[in-house]
This record gives C-alpha cells, sequence and structure tokens, in this order.
C-alpha cells in the first residue's frame, strides 16, 4: 500500500509526463496534497430506461443509459477538421447523439457496433438534438444515481488531456491503495459524531448520494478548522510564554483627563468596560497585545488617547499609526487639543514633514521630549529611535501589511527584553470567532455601544436621473444652517472607470450652488492646503467640503448633517459605512443620501438595499462578508495570511467555535503539545501554506 505521504508525481500506472505537469501547475507534491484536492462542483448521475425520457430538466446531469453503437459519421467542419458522430440506440431503437472531437480513430476502433455498452456523460442540447460529448462507455454496470466530481484544472492541463475524467481515474486508483492514517483524537471523533479521515477522503472525491457527501464535508471542514485552530493557539502560547511587558501601575495623567473632559463627555459603559480590559493588561507584567473593534462613532478614539495616557503616566512613550496621511493630521488634530491642556508634547511625522522639522521630531523622540507621535508608515523608518517606547497603536490596521505591523516596535532602545504593548484598532466590525482566526495573537474588546448623543442616520438612495431633488434637499439643509459634504470616489478621470472625479465634481457642486461657499480636500493636497481648507470647513465659513475618500475616518464636524456619496455602488458596504458615519455627531437629524445609475449590478443593489435598511456596522459586516466572501474582505491573498481548502469561515461559523473550544481543553492541557506528538506533526502537514510569512 501507498503511504499519503508519498510523492504524488512518482505512481506507477499513469503517464508519467502528465503527473509532473500536475504537480507543477496545482502545486500537489504528495499523494496527500491529491487526496486533498477537492472537487468544486458535483454532478448527479441519472438511469435512464428509454431515450424518450429525456428532457430539458435533466440538461447538463450525468445521465446512465444503456444501449449499442448504431452508426457512425465523419462529420467536416469549417475549420478543416473532424469529429466523429455516432448514433447510440437503446432495445427501442429511439436513438441519442454521441460526439468526439479528439482520438476519434481510436474511438472507432475500440468501440463495435450493434454491442451492447452502459454509457454515461453530461446531457446537452445542440441543434435541438439532445447529445452527450466524449461520453464515458463500459461494458460493465456502474452505480445509480451516484454524484460525479468535477475538478478545477488549467489550460495548459486542458490541452495534454487532463480534465476531471483523467483526475477521477488518478483518484479511483490512488483510493483503492494508499493507507489513509486517522488524524483526530478519538476522543473528539466521538464527541462530534464525524466520519473517520479515510471514510471522509473517500466519500468527498467518490460521493454516493448527497447524505454521504454532506457527512465528508463536515468531517473534512471541522478537521481543517481543528488544526488551524491548533497551530493558531499553538503559535499564541508561543508567542506570549516569555513577553513580559512593561508595569503601567500610574494613572495621574487618566484621572487628569477625566476632570476636564466629563464635564462635556461622559464615557460609556462599553468605553468603560474596555478600558478596564486594558488597564488589566497593562499593569499584569505581560506585553499586551489587543484587538479593539469598534461601529463607526462609537469612541475608539478617545478611548485610544486615554490608553496613551495610562503609558504617559508612567514616563513612556506612545505612538499612534494611521495608513493615510489625512488620518494622522486629522488624528493630530484632535488629540492636539487634548494635549495642550494636559501639557503633553505631541508631534506629527508623516512623509510630508519638512526635513528640517523631521530631524528636529526625531531627535526629540530620542531624547524623550516628545510624549506622543503620531504618523504613517513614516514611523517604520530606521532612523528613528525612541527613548522609552511603552505603547504602540495601530488605526485601521487592516490597511498594513503584516509584517509592517510586526516592524515597528524594533526601532527603540530597551534595557531589557521587555517590549512595548500594542493595541490595535478597527471599525469594520468582525465576529469574534473570526477575529479569533484573523488576529490569533491578540485579546479582542468590542466597543457595542454608540454614544447616548448619536442619532441613527436616515439614508436616502437617488439615482442621478434625480439630480434636482437631491440638490433641493441639500439647499434646505444649508438654509438650516448646516453644512454638508460631497464625496467623489477618484481624484482624476480613469480611462478604465466611468467614475466622476472630485475636480469635475467640485465644479459641478460650484455650479448647483451659486453663492455658497465650497470647500475641496484630497489625497495629493500637502497637509497645510488640507488642513487650510478643513478648518474653513470646521469653523462653518464654507458649507460644502467636495472630497474623496481621504474623510472616510478621523473627520469630525457635528454641525455637518448630510453626506452625499457619487458612485456609491463602486464602494464597499463598510466603506459606505464609513463615510455615512461622518455625519450625525451633533444634535440636528443626519442624512446619507447615495447618488448611483439606474443600471446597478446584483451585488451593487444589495448593497445599496443593506445601506437603507441598516445603520447598525456588525450586521452590515456580515452582509458584506456574504457579498464579497471572506478573502476578499480581509485581504486573505496577502502574503502570510490563512487560506482554506473546504472550511468557510462565515458559514461555518458554529463548526468553527466547535473547534475553538475543543483546541482550547487540548492547549489547556498540553499547551506545546509534548503529549500528541503525532497531532503535533498532523498540524504541521496541515498548515504548511498557512502562517509561512507572518511576522
Amino acid at each position: 500500500m501507498m503511504q499519503a505521504s508519498d510523492l504524488f508525481f512518482s505512481i506507477k500506472n499513469f503517464d508519467q509526463q502528465k503527473l509532473k505537469l500536475i504537480s507543477e501547475e496545482l502545486n500537489i507534491n504528495t499523494i496527500n496534497d491529491f487526496l486533498e484536492y477537492f472537487p468544486y462542483k458535483y454532478v448527479s448521475q441519472i438511469k435512464i430506461e428509454n431515450t424518450s425520457d429525456l428532457n430539458d430538466k435533466l440538461l447538463d446531469n450525468v445521465i446512465e443509459i444503456e444501449g449499442s453503437i448504431d452508426e457512425f459519421y465523419f462529420i467536416d467542419t469549417k475549420s478543416g477538421k473532424q469529429h466523429l458522430e455516432a448514433d447510440f440506440v437503446n432495445e427501442n431503437q429511439q436513438k441519442i447523439k454521441l460526439i468526439w472531437f479528439r482520438k476519434i480513430l481510436e474511438v472507432q476502433n475500440w468501440l463495435k457496433k450493434n454491442q451492447k455498452y452502459i454509457l454515461y456523460g453530461e446531457l446537452k442540447k445542440f441543434k435541438n438534438e439532445y447529445c452527450i460529448i466524449h461520453p464515458n462507455i463500459s461494458k460493465r454496470k456502474t452505480c445509480i444515481n451516484k454524484l460525479i466530481p468535477y475538478y478545477t484544472t488549467t489550460n495548459i492541463l486542458k490541452k495534454r488531456g487532463v480534465d476531471s475524467r483523467f483526475l477521477r481515474k488518478i483518484f479511483d486508483f490512488i483510493l483503492k491503495n494508499t493507507n489513509i492514517e486517522e488524524n483526530l483524537p478519538n476522543e473528539t471523533i466521538n464527541k462530534y459524531k464525524l466520519l473517520s479521515h479515510s471514510k471522509a477522503i473517500k466519500d468527498i472525491h467518490q460521493p454516493f448520494d448527497n447524505d454521504s457527501l454532506f457527512s465528508a464535508k463536515r468531517r473534512l471542514k471541522f478537521e481543517e478548522l481543528f488544526f488551524l485552530q491548533l497551530k493558531i493557539f499553538q503559535t499564541r502560547y508561543k508567542k506570549f510564554e516569555d513577553k513580559n511587558g512593561y508595569v503601567f501601575n500610574n494613572i495621574d495623567y487618566v484621572n487628569r483627563f477625566k476632570a476636564i473632559l466629563f464635564p462635556k463627555i461622559e464615557f460609556t459603559n462599553a468605553q468603560k468596560r474596555v478600558l478596564n480590559e486594558i488597564y488589566s493588561n497593562l499593569r499584569n507584567g505581560k506585553r499586551m497585545n489587543r484587538l479593539l473593534q469598534g461601529d463607526v462613532g462609537s469612541g475608539k478614539t478617545i478611548v485610544a488617547f486615554t490608553t496613551m495616557l495610562m503609558a504617559i503616566s508612567n514616563n513612556y512613550q506612545a505612538v499612534l499609526m494611521t495608513p493615510t496621511e489625512i488620518l494622522s493630521e486629522q488624528h493630530f488634530i484632535t488629540l492636539q487639543e487634548w494635549c495642550k491642556e494636559l501639557e503633553i508634547n505631541i508631534a506629527l511625522l508623516t512623509s510630508s514633514t519638512k526635513q528640517k522639522d523631521r530631524k528636529e521630531i526625531i531627535e526629540k523622540l530620542k531624547n524623550g521630549d516628545i510624549n506622543i507621535i503620531v504618523g504613517t508608515q513614516s514611523l517604520l523608518n530606521e532612523s528613528i529611535i525612541f527613548k522609552k517606547l511603552g505603547l504602540i497603536i495601530i488605526d485601521e490596521q487592516h490597511k498594513f501589511g503584516v509584517l509592517q505591523r510586526a516592524k515597528i516596535g524594533d526601532n527603540y532602545e530597551s534595557y531589557s527584553n521587555i517590549q512595548p504593548h500594542v493595541l490595535i484598532m478597527t471599525a469594520t466590525p468582525i465576529p469574534r470567532t473570526l477575529a479569533m482566526t484573523i488576529y490569533n495573537d491578540y485579546d479582542i474588546s468590542i466597543i457595542d455601544e454608540l454614544p447616548k448623543e448619536r442619532k441613527p442616520i436616515k439614508t436616502i438612495h437617488f439615482y442621478y436621473s434625480q439630480v434636482l431633488r437631491m440638490v433641493k434637499f441639500v439647499k434646505e439643509q444649508i438654509d438650516l444652517g448646516h453644512q454638508v459634504y460631497v464625496v467623489y470616489p477618484l481624484i482624476e478621470e480613469s480611462e478604465k472607470l466611468n467614475l466622476k472625479n472630485v475636480q469635475d465634481g467640485y465644479n459641478v457642486i460650484v455650479s448647483y450652488f451659486p453663492g455658497v461657499a465650497v470647500s475641496i480636500i484630497h489625497g495629493q493636497m500637502d497637509f497645510k492646503t488640507k488642513n487650510i481648507e478643513f478648518e474653513k470647513f470646521k469653523k462653518g465659513q464654507t458649507k460644502i467640503l467636495v472630497a474623496t475618500t481621504v474623510i472616510e475616518v478621523g473627520i469630525d464636524v457635528p454641525n455637518a448633517t448630510v453626506i452625499v456619496i457619487a458612485e456609491a455602488d463602486h464602494f464597499g458596504l463598510s466603506q459606505l459605512h464609513q463615510l455615512r458615519g461622518r455625519v450625525g455627531r451633533g444634535n440636528a437629524e443626519s442624512f446619507c443620501i447615495l447618488m448611483t445609475k439606474k443600471e446597478l449590478s446584483e451585488n451593487s443593489r444589495k448593497r445599496i438595499k443593506a445601506m437603507l435598511e441598516y445603520n447598525d456596522g456588525f450586521k452590515l459586516s456580515n452582509i458584506d462578508l456574504q457579498i464579497r466572501g471572506f478573502g476578499d474582505m480581509f485581504g486573505i491573498e496577502q502574503s502570510g495570511n490563512i487560506k482554506l481548502k473546504i472550511a468557510d469561515f462565515f458559514n461555518d461559523a458554529k463548526m468553527l467555535e466547535c473547534a475553538i473550544n475543543e483546541v482550547k481543553n487540548i492547549i489547556k492541557n498540553d499547551p506545546g503539545l509534548e503529549k500528541n506528538i503525532f497531532l503535533k506533526q498532523k498540524m504541521i502537514e496541515k498548515n504548511k501554506n498557512n502562517f509561512g510569512n507572518v511576522g
């Protein structure tokens, strides 16, 4: 018997060149790799007694029928090539046409007229006749109502005759001649009533019916999630086993901040709970790695600043890093006001910072004169040295690469192996079980409550043919003394997409609103110009701010009650929700207007419908996940992120939770897997394509 670890392309009985080509094209190197190359679809095989029973409902299904070849025909095509056709008849002399485009002489020599055969293949219709192209023909009876698997291949493989039919032959041979070991503990198999590993592998490739296929998928999904979580929790154990963090016991600056702030603003219960979780981390002597989730407007920024004050109270420096300059600038403006009252030194460092100012900031960071530094990837520069960096906060962290997030803590002078605490923040809510997988080495805090003064925002959808209704509505809001955002997706005209650009949009808005002061902001402006324009809007000197998505996060103008989003169908659902969160920050009722053309794709209609129905970011995040899929939404194609073969983080969330609980019990009793060497080896094999580049 062959072993699952044997090399795939060394299998005898098959064309070695084809096997090596499969290995190269599909990255299949061992027999186990091949066994875990799962079908992408299944087609039912239905037994047909008479060809008169054929109907259009059976099209694209695999049918099985008994009969004989009546006649062969060589057909000339316009391209000069020939193909072979044959009439296949049953006992009643009713016919179905068979067609071959390849190896036609071999087929004619092999098949004999008037001899009984059983054939099966996908039923098609050509020139109003039912036909089967390249049928499988046998003298032996096959299984009735069997499901036929189909596999993804490449154009190169198809040209060499390596299609689903060829792969099924290899699977048949491997399944009969391979020893497939069990890889889950018996206790786990019995607890969840799972198939054995060998039975599941056989049934995923050769299912008799839908029930056997369902059971096979259930076992293999659980298995994949189990070994993924086992790797995650063991990695987490190793990472935190001997990682010490600075102890922050002093909270003097926090108390001073509360005394200044609380006459105006009161923390929500959710904010208090999250701050308690953070403070518990910061004083226990272990390095904090925490993910902070919070919907738009839930108050993440003030929680982040309060966390920085815990570091500063203990004479440590804090970093706030963002993916864009505009977000860094807006955070800097907000925090600067609080820092002035607390007499805390704060600085901004981005790629736009002048060289003279950059040198001065870098020197002050090194000697400890700067308490808080806000910036972009510029903070990753090797020339930046901190005197006592105690806390790193990363906002909108999903826009950073894995290695970027890991690098920031490297550049600081340290007198021990103690490392800075890390807090990452996101306004894109993620279900907890998914977050435990994506951010496997982070504890999770959720701000699931909006401040009492935040009112639901009413969302309206207008087509461009209704633009005058939009203009009338916006004028009414301006007449009431309110202000308006207008967002466009691009800075300049795109040749590929017919989208509105911000400069043309600015001109259109000026023409629609004569006599109304209009500002414009986009990412290509320097900080000084953007700041001047934004300050005009913030102070009410301009009534309309035309912008790109640079205002997606970090902008807070309580008097702005309307945001108009042009080409709304070209934004993701989470981004639309983020943009909507720019309004509704004051006491007045606020509105989000989505502008689109009438011709929308199905997914665009789903997104618009969701925006009209829901204000809850967690609900919208789930819908976005359903529409876009896990991979697209969270960027799993990035180096170092997780790729799944059969399970799905969204649809298999309950199974994921079971796998997490099962793994927790194992790691709790055996964190290093010294007692489960076999399980550890299977975990390594299962995850060989994951975690490879995680910093």
